[in-house]
């Protein structure tokens, strides 16, 4: 990413990850002087091995702020990322368009990517005084669960340390960050 009018913006995102042998992999490239982002991702449903794939461009939109996770997360770490009204922080971040319904192995003819809206309401950890912020990941997952966010707890310097959430089916995800 690069620092553009003040805030951390991304330049190219990619993120992949495997669990018990299905794939996802997701690919972002930034062109803000023609005014588009690059997609391409593939993946495979948990179940049944099903494979969702799109690739294309999306415009960026002319007003508000877009992210992906990583310069949200820097700018938020930086002091960079202002508070709304309500004191939530919130951006838009782009993804694949999920029919709504879908099931964790259902699969579409075509993903074309949108943005969807991201925010993070942070408070104060009581028990260990680390600030906390949770979030709706809903939008981003088909097992997250609509009556759980996820929790991001962050260390001394303003990065996220942990994230935890509850998804579907009894299952949980659970991931730390170590940044040098």
């Amino acid at each position: 990413g690069s620092l553009r009018q003040e805030r951390w913006c991304p330049l190219r995102y990619a993120s992949y990850f495997r669990i018990r042998g299905r794939e996802s992999r997701t690919e972002l490239t930034f062109d803000y002087s023609r005014g588009v982002v690059g997609y391409r991702f593939r993946s495979e449903t948990f179940f049944l091995g099903r494979v969702r794939s799109g690739e294309g461009e999306v415009g960026i939109p002319g007003s508000g702020h877009v992210d992906d996770p990583v310069s949200a997360l820097f700018s938020f770490a930086d002091g960079l990322w202002p508070r709304e009204a309500d004191g939530q922080h919130l951006t838009r971040i782009l993804r694949r368009q999920r029919p709504a319904g879908e099931g964790v192995d259902d699969v579409a003819p075509s993903y074309p990517f949108e943005w969807v809206p991201f925010s993070l309401r942070p408070g104060t950890d009581p028990a260990t005084g680390q600030i906390e912020a949770y979030c709706d990941l809903t939008r981003f997952s088909s097992w997250a669960r609509e009556d759980q966010q996820a929790r991001v707890l962050f260390g001394p310097r303003g990065l996220p340390a942990q994230m935890s959430s509850s998804f579907m089916l009894g299952s949980s995800m659970k991931a730390r960050f170590e940044f040098s």
